[in-house]
């Protein structure tokens, strides 16, 4: 029989040996076992084969070398996902860094679940001391978008999906078709896409799932060109999906501020001029850099690369005319962010209900029966007001979020704090009696029944002031309460009236002392209840 590793990690590379070398050292000391996964390494046209590079690590693990052609990131990641033997594909650049835990976290999350997309986050690597104003621009986004996730303000989708940390199974990768090899850049989002249209779910992961980007981008002037070159490709992919509101590159106009809008329209409009402006602003920003401004510089920067990006943008259009139809399409109650956050997190809180209803009851949950539930079930309709509150704490509404953090303690009786991290994709079996702190975490695919606490408290041993993080699908029963700064592991099941201040590992089920059941004590005919003593007061 032969061998058949259960994990592939691919890692294309080009011109990059050192780091490559380091990364193919830390996944050789995994906790994971050993036999149960291959290395592949695409090299992409390297100018010293990385086969011969590596040599002397083939006897440290399973390195699988695949060389070829240079012809991109696309090619070289399909060519490796359609030589793995793994059930699971990792994939990985060739400028990152892991912990020792890496894959085993992967791993952990696509249990009992075939059709799933994780995720990992990825942090700047905190050694590289002179990185360019505009990589810490990037690691400012990926910061930013994780704390979208983890805060629950938003929901890992297919325009999410980047290759420099991710996991899915190989059958899902090949059945949405792999790779668009046409694609030079955003072909990790249009994969997203694909594997969102046909059905599969996503999710963020942090802790031993992350990486460190080492990145070694040093040239301003590449930089702009490939914030061009992300511009023309987003169009290419909106164009061969039409009916994905996210895959619109206009898309972006709803998350930056209004008074840029104008001027990331114009670029569009006069491509020339967007590219000029955009050498001008990360100019401006590089010298701001240097000067000690590092929060001019970073503003800046995120003006260059809009500017750029959609100067592509209005390149590829090929015309004014064209521009303008574009914007006009896109502009619709969707291109508002609350409304359109609030429509995403209610319609992914609907689809784990669905999930759910399906697996315990066999009644799928169609979109359209989304109002319905809104007025029958009251977990949902607290949950849609609970997204309400969390879209109006990250637009800045401090002062509306609290006010209906107010109303929902009212209406409901649950206190439920506007600075609680609920992911979206999460289920309250009639929700009234809830208490979640401000500091409290609820991943996706969590169920919460009715008198639920999850509130701050002091850890027994470590004397740490927090609150309870849950990972994804956990399901927490009536009148539990969690305290303090404890996780609780994926797939997890608390029972009903448990008293938790431990952290519990996943695939825990955590059950209440039973309750006593024996004989009620008789009385015999003649005897008699005592009677009080009379008692007479001033």
């Amino acid at each position: 029989m032969s061998f058949r590793p259960r994990v592939s990690v691919v890692i294309p590379t080009y011109e990059r040996l050192g780091s490559l070398r380091r990364l193919v050292l830390q996944l050789a000391e995994q906790s994971f076992d050993i036999g149960s996964y291959e290395l592949i390494i695409v090299d992409d046209g390297t100018s010293e084969p990385a086969e011969r590079y590596l040599a002397d690590l083939s006897g440290r693990c399973d390195l699988v070398f695949i060389r070829r052609n240079n012809g991109g990131p696309a090619a070289a990641r399909d060519a490796g996902a359609r030589a793995a033997k793994g059930e699971l594909l990792v994939m990985l650049d060739d400028d990152m860094q892991v912990g020792p835990r890496f894959l085993q976290s992967h791993v952990s999350h696509h249990r009992g679940e075939s059709n799933l997309v994780v995720l990992g986050r990825i942090r700047p690597d905190p050694t590289i001391r002179e990185m360019p104003i505009f990589e810490r621009f990037h690691a400012a986004q990926l910061d930013k978008m994780a704390e979208a996730f983890e805060r629950g303000l938003e929901r890992p989708r297919g325009t999410h999906l980047y290759t420099g940390n991710v996991s899915m199974s190989r059958a899902s990768y090949l059945a949405a078709g792999g790779f668009d090899q046409s694609l030079r850049r955003s072909e990790d989002r249009e994969l997203g896409i694909r594997l969102e249209l046909q059905g599969a779910r996503f999710v963020f992961a942090t802790g031993d799932a992350e990486s460190m980007h080492s990145s070694d981008h040093s040239e301003p002037l590449q930089w702009l060109d490939r914030a061009f070159s992300y511009g023309v490709h987003d169009l290419r992919i909106k164009r061969k999906h039409e009916t994905v509101p996210d895959a619109d590159p206009w898309a972006f106009m709803s998350i930056v501020s209004p008074i840029i809008r104008p001027f990331y329209f114009s670029s569009a409009l006069a491509p020339g001029f967007g590219r000029g402006m955009g050498r001008l602003l990360l100019g401006y920003s590089m010298l701001a850099d240097k000067t000690s401004h590092e929060s001019a510089a970073l503003v800046g920067t995120t003006a260059a690369f809009g500017m750029t990006y959609f100067a592509g943008v209005g390149a590829k259009s090929g015309s004014r005319r064209e521009v303008i139809r574009d914007l006009a399409s896109h502009l619709s109650w969707r291109s508002f962010p609350i409304a359109k956050r609030w429509r995403d997190m209610v319609r992914a809180d609907h689809e784990t209900l669905g999930r759910y209803r399906a697996r315990y009851q066999g009644e799928p949950v169609s979109r359209e029966a989304i109002r319905r539930d809104l007025v029958e079930k009251i977990g949902f309709q607290i949950l849609a007001a609970v997204r309400l509150m969390q879209v109006l704490r990250a637009a800045g509404r401090l002062g509306a979020a609290k006010a209906l953090s107010r109303l929902i303690r009212h209406l409901y009786g649950s206190d439920v704090h506007w600075d609680a991290r609920i992911a979206p994709g999460v289920l309250l079996v009639h929700g009234m009696g809830l208490c979640i702190g401000k500091a409290a975490s609820v991943g996706p695919g969590c169920i919460l029944f009715q008198n639920v606490t999850l509130g701050e408290g002091v850890h027994p041993e470590s004397r740490r002031v927090g609150s309870p993080r849950l990972e994804e699908d956990v399901h927490v029963g009536p009148g539990a309460t969690i305290l303090g700064p404890v996780t609780i592991g994926a797939r997890s099941k608390v029972m009903a009236g448990s008293l938790i201040t431990e952290t519990v590992p996943e695939g825990s089920l955590v059950s209440s002392p039973g309750v006593t059941v024996g004989p009620r004590p008789t009385r015999g005919p003649m005897e008699r209840r005592p009677q009080p003593s009379s008692f007479s007061g001033a």
